[in-house]
């Protein structure tokens, strides 16, 4: 189904994305957003995001809600394995801009 491929997508890119995300620690803010990602896409992913963050941060279980909000159904894993590679701070949640980062908004 697309949601496996999605999840298969979503791991492969992690894993081949994860070296240079941690090492180069570039945040990713809507002023420095690639020009694949629509300012209609940017719109609403910020709405969502907002639906489901608690004091601004998001979890595992907000993230797995977003995702599934947008179509995309990942397991715990492939969930615990995006917000690792996208959390840059290391405190274990995603902010907006953590979120916005996120490899499967860029998928090709």
């Amino acid at each position: 189904s697309g949601a496996t491929d999605v999840g298969t997508e979503a791991a492969l890119s992690l894993e081949h994305s994860e070296a240079s995300t941690k090492e180069s620690r570039m945040p990713f803010g809507p002023s420095s957003l690639p020009s694949s990602l629509s300012r209609e896409l940017l719109a609403e992913l910020e709405q969502v995001f907002q639906r489901f963050s608690s004091a601004g941060y998001v979890a595992t279980a907000g993230l797995g809600a977003i995702l599934a909000t947008l179509g995309y159904h990942l397991t715990e894993a492939e969930l615990e394995d995006l917000l690792l590679v996208a959390d840059e701070d290391g405190n274990g949640v995603l902010d907006i801009d953590e979120f916005l980062s996120l490899p499967i908004w860029f998928r090709t």
